[in-house]
């Protein structure tokens, strides 16, 4: 128990270096009655797919299947009627990784280990046997995130270790008949186990070898025994080799979180020697690593996130007298404006990706598309990134990604195109279940209604002692802040472009230190001169934090 405080010290005292995960107002659904379980929409403008031209026409959907679909077929006598006054109809977009929907697992206290280098499993984060499926989460309040921003398929992933478990492919209606298909994939990280083994990078490599290839060795000998058993001792299996035999055959395949341009190189390097089906998902720098993963013929998840270099601050009084500071800003903005040219550069290498909302604010993905398409990705592109390309590589398109007869009504309908303007959502049916968006209803409380500007206290009360400083809030734009938080120790970081919700704010980092990984989230919510929320820290928990308003700008 010393150790585990110890790093939850570490990790909340460490100066605080949020990466921004936006929380937004709720969108406000009602779910329309469906007696007979059959839509019927009338005069949309339909697309089927990328590479289809779009057509005003008709679709009934029966049970969740699309039953019909074509220009001019009429309404059947006991379907709910939608007249759609050409609107826009597109199969539901598909977020090819998130961890909506799952609850993260608890951590079993009465796990012991004897030997650092030798723990349990679960202990060194090495859980290929959990299954998303056992941890689903229907009052998830990112599916209706995800549902409002069009997103009508998640893959779900557990949080974890290195190796968390088995995914699952939900729709987002948040319902208890949840599954788009019994398909699973397996994800995985190089997230080290802090005071146990592996608890580095190497050694989360060696130990990725170790398991896939005694997976391997196990299956072997099993099929063996069970072919002639005969003066073969009985097969004592682990359980975490037993669920990685389908990872070592080929018959699932791995989405890698990288988060670092070498990570990227090691996901392959292990991919090729251990011969296994992998999907990268948040590659740094794409621009830089497009021809590596190009010739490679590896797919990857791209993250729906593109940095606002306007938000971060710069000394002005500096540009001029020192040259190497001018420089080096100059080379970090130009790297920080590749973000929205990655897709365009993924298209033009023939790199199969779609897009994953992991990390980020869901109602934010349209204006990142639209931003992707400024800078040089086609319409047609971006819907098939979003649609049929992402549903190729979670190996559901024969269920999902277009608009066909016999495919589910997984459909989202916009009064505007979606890849030219601002649309907005009308209708969504996905599991099923239809979904109308009460425009006199949606929710403003996503804009800012508090004044948090100037210098506030805070207080975390973690199990030792209470960790102090002051977080210094500069309103940038209207709702948008430039925040500067410096610890009690006089250890200070800046950051851009925080978004106020209503009254609250939400941040989600990932520390690492030494191999050591750990998730942190804050969640803060003003009131008048106070502010109070909670911080998460891992598996370790989550701690109360205080703050007070110390003084206004001057």
């Amino acid at each position: 128990m010393y150790h585990l405080l110890k790093k939850t010290r570490q990790a909340i005292g460490f100066v605080l270096f949020f990466t921004p995960l936006i929380l937004i107002g709720q969108v406000d659904y009602d779910k329309v009655p469906d007696p007979s379980n059959c839509y019927y929409l009338s005069g949309g403008i339909i697309h089927e797919s990328a590479t289809k031209t779009p057509y005003v026409g008709n679709i009934t959907i029966r049970n969740g299947i699309i039953e019909k679909i074509d220009r001019s077929h009429k309404a059947p006598f006991d379907a709910t009627v939608i007249t759609l006054d050409s609107s826009h109809v597109y199969p539901g977009f598909i977020d090819m990784l998130s961890h909506a929907g799952v609850k993260t697992p608890e951590v079993n206290k009465d796990l012991k280990a004897k030997f650092p280098g030798m723990p349990p499993d679960e202990l060194a984060g090495i859980t290929p046997y959990r299954r998303s499926k056992d941890a689903y989460d229907p009052k998830s309040g990112q599916l209706a995130k995800l549902r409002a921003a069009g997103f009508t398929t998640v893959h779900a992933a557990l949080e974890g270790g290195m190796l968390t478990g088995e995914t699952m492919l939900i729709n987002t209606a948040g319902t208890d008949a949840y599954l788009v298909s019994d398909t699973e994939h397996m994800y995985a990280q190089f997230k080290g186990a802090g005071q146990y083994y592996p608890s580095t990078i190497i050694a989360v490599i060696a130990k990725w070898k170790d398991l896939v290839k005694q997976a391997r060795q196990d299956k072997t000998y099993l099929n063996s025994y069970r072919a002639a058993s005969s003066g073969m001792e009985r097969p004592e299996i682990s359980k975490s080799s037993e669920a990685l035999f389908d990872v070592a055959d080929k018959k699932q395949r791995v989405f890698f979180k990288t988060h670092k341009m070498l990570n990227v190189y090691r996901a392959i390097s292990l991919r090729n020697e251990l011969d296994l089906d992998m999907v990268l998902t948040h590659v740094p720098e794409v621009h830089a690593m497009a021809d590596k993963i190009a010739s490679e013929n590896i797919g990857l998840a791209l993250a729906l996130q593109i940095v606002d270099t306007t938000k971060y601050t710069v000394d002005s009084s500096r540009l001029e007298m020192d040259e190497e500071y001018s420089a080096l800003l100059r080379a970090q903005r130009s790297s920080m404006n590749m973000d929205a040219k990655n897709a365009a550069i993924l298209a033009e290498k023939n790199i199969s990706f779609g897009f994953s909302t992991e990390g980020n604010d869901p109602s934010k993905a349209q204006e990142i598309i639209l931003q992707m398409i400024d800078n040089g990705l086609s319409k047609e592109e971006a819907f098939d990134a979003l649609t049929m390309q992402a549903a190729r590589l979670l190996h559901i398109d024969k269920v999902t990604g277009s608009l066909q007869n016999g495919k589910l009504g997984q459909l989202v309908v916009f009064d505007k195109e979606y890849f030219s303007e601002k649309a907005s959502l009308e209708y969504a049916i996905t599991g099923g279940q239809l979904f109308e968006l009460e425009t006199k209803k949606e929710s403003s409380s996503s804009e800012a209604t508090v004044d948090i500007a100037g210098t506030w206290s805070y207080e975390i009360g973690t199990p030792d002692q209470v960790r102090k400083g002051t977080i210094i809030f500069n309103e940038a734009s209207k709702g948008v802040y430039d925040v500067e938080i410096i610890s009690e120790g006089g250890n200070s970081e800046k950051l851009s472009a925080i978004n106020l919700n209503g009254d609250a704010m939400s941040f989600d980092y990932e520390y690492t230190e030494d191999g050591f990984t750990m998730e942190i989230g804050f969640d803060i919510k003003f009131e008048e001169e106070k502010f109070k929320g909670n911080v998460a820290a891992g598996e370790f928990g989550s701690f109360p934090v205080d703050g007070s308003l110390l003084k206004k700008p001057e």
